[in-house]
C-alpha cells in the first residue's frame, strides 16, 4: 500500500509514468517510484503475515521484494546522469584542480529513507544498505556510494571491496569506485 505526500510518479512494470494520488494505492512489485518532488510512504507485507512501512523520498527508485528475501523490500537507486562523472578526469588534465572535486562529490541521485523495525535494503551503484529501525541516505556521486545514517544503524555492503560496514548514526561510509569492480546490474 503506498500513501504518496507531494507529487509522486509511479510506472508500473511496462507502463507509463502516472501521478499517484490517493491514498491506499496498491503498486505491483517492480513499480517504479519518482519522489524528487514529495515523498512516500509504503507498507508491505513482512514474515509472519505482519506488516512493516517505510518512507523514502528525494530520488527516483525501482521496489522488489524477492519471495525469498522473507518479507525484505529491495529499493534501486534509478536516473542520474552518470555521463558527467568522466568530467573530473577531464578538469584535471586540463590543469582546473580545484573544480575537479566538484565532479567527484556533487551528487548524481539520492534517496532517503526511513523505517521502524522493517527489513529494507537500499541499493546504489557500488554497495547497498540494510537498515532495521533508522533513518539514511543513499547518494550515488561520481565518486562511488555514499550512506548517511542520521539515526540507528545500516550494515553497508561495499561491492568493490567484499566486505560489510556497520555505519551508525551520525557517521557515514563511501563505497568508493575501483578501476576493476565488477559492476552489478539490476
Amino acid at each position: 500500500m503506498a500513501e504518496p505526500t507531494g507529487r509522486v510518479r509511479v510506472k508500473r512494470p511496462g507502463g507509463r509514468w502516472k501521478r499517484l494520488a490517493g491514498v491506499g494505492a496498491e503498486l505491483p512489485v517492480g513499480t517504479s517510484i519518482d519522489t524528487r518532488r514529495g515523498s512516500i510512504r509504503l507498507t508491505t507485507a513482512a514474515r509472519n503475515g505482519k506488516k512493516q512501512t517505510g518512507s523514502f523520498g528525494g530520488g527516483v527508485m525501482k521496489v522488489r521484494q524477492p519471495l525469498r528475501a522473507r518479507g525484505r523490500v529491495d529499493i534501486y537507486l534509478r536516473g542520474g546522469d552518470f555521463s558527467r562523472c568522466g568530467g573530473a578526469r577531464r578538469a584535471r588534465r586540463s590543469g582546473v584542480g580545484a573544480n575537479a572535486s566538484y565532479f567527484r562529490r556533487d551528487p548524481v541521485r539520492r534517496l532517503w529513507g526511513r523505517d521502524r523495525g522493517g527489513r529494507f535494503r537500499t541499493y546504489g551503484r557500488h554497495s547497498q544498505a540494510t537498515v532495521r529501525g533508522t533513518r539514511w541516505l543513499t547518494k550515488d556521486t561520481c565518486a562511488g556510494t555514499l550512506t548517511v545514517v542520521t539515526k540507528g544503524a545500516v550494515v553497508v555492503r561495499d561491492f568493490a571491496r567484499h566486505r560489510n560496514v556497520v555505519v551508525k548514526a551520525g557517521h557515514r561510509y563511501l563505497a568508493r569506485k575501483r578501476a576493476n569492480a565488477a559492476r552489478r546490474r539490476h
